[in-house]
């Protein structure tokens, strides 16, 4: 049986951008050595739509562009143990 598309929630859009990845990379800490991403949640925006590599690896996905704030619907696939295997965002308004 081919997993099929589950709705899982919603995600909310207030800075014209969808950033998915590891939150331990936008905790805006003092200066320390491990180079978290900003000092504040509007540079981290600025920062992220144009280079999120830190380390040398890639820190997550970002997709600007579709249509602006808002919220929209989130949808995963999941293996046969209930573990999520992929997710899709549909930047679409009806």
């Amino acid at each position: 049986m081919t997993p099929q598309w589950e709705m899982v929630g919603l995600i909310g859009v207030d800075s014209g951008m969808c950033w998915i990845g590891d939150p331990g990379y936008v905790f805006h800490h003092k200066d320390d050595d491990l180079g978290f991403i900003g000092k504040n949640w509007s540079e981290f925006c600025l920062m992220v739509k144009h280079d999120i590599t830190q380390f040398g690896i890639n820190i997550g996905v970002c997709a600007s562009n579709f249509g602006g704030d808002g919220a929209y619907l989130v949808y995963a696939k999941r293996t046969k143990n209930g573990t999520i295997k992929e997710i899709k965002i549909v930047f679409e308004r009806k």
